[in-house]
């Protein structure tokens, strides 16, 4: 029995590599989740602040939406649209689009299809939106448009060219030599 107690475990050089860095792992698993809870006790900090920070400013936009009052949109101007929260670049697209839909808004969705109005502005300011009447030629923007009643209107009719004769196509735009050839 004592030739048993005697008994030396030896490792190659290979197996005491292994042990080294199992060991190691360990250890830098241990750090990393150390690190990592440290770190997600730093975000829960700056998330509730962020929360806090949210929760201020809603408080301060219902205050400034309860200053908001009932508009005609086609009635305001540039300051108008301002007043309401939007910015210049905001403003000038606002108003470049009511010149596209011919000066005039017509209900409340031509508003909201307005890209630089996002849905949550919209939602602050649609129940504030009351039209007065529409065809107010009264109604001006502060931007320099094309006046759309400006150019001549064409009535287009129906016409059997067979039919027509050389004053006709004349009367038409074409010229002499051009209608005695038809």
């Amino acid at each position: 029995m004592d030739s048993l107690t005697h008994i030396r475990i030896r490792y190659t050089k290979s197996q005491r590599i292994g042990f080294f860095v199992f060991t190691a792992g360990l250890i830098l698993i241990q750090l990393a989740t150390y690190v990592l809870k440290n770190k997600d006790l730093k975000t829960a900090e700056i998330n509730i602040n962020e929360l806090q920070t949210k929760a201020y400013l809603a408080e301060n936009k219902k205050s400034q939406s309860s200053a908001i009052t009932n508009f005609d949109p086609n009635q305001l101007d540039f300051e108008g649209w301002k007043n309401l929260g939007f910015s210049d670049k905001q403003v000038t697209s606002i108003l470049k689009y009511k010149n596209l839909l011919g000066g005039n808004f017509s209900n409340k969705q031509q508003i909201s299809e307005s890209y630089v109005i996002s849905g949550e502005k919209f939602a602050e300011i649609e129940a504030y939106i009351v039209f007065g009447n529409i065809n107010n030629e009264n109604t001006k923007s502060n931007l320099p448009s094309t006046q759309f009643n400006d150019k001549p209107k064409i009535h287009y009719k129906k016409f059997n060219p067979n039919h027509y004769s050389q004053k006709d196509w004349q009367n038409i735009g074409f010229s002499e030599k051009q209608a005695t050839t038809y």
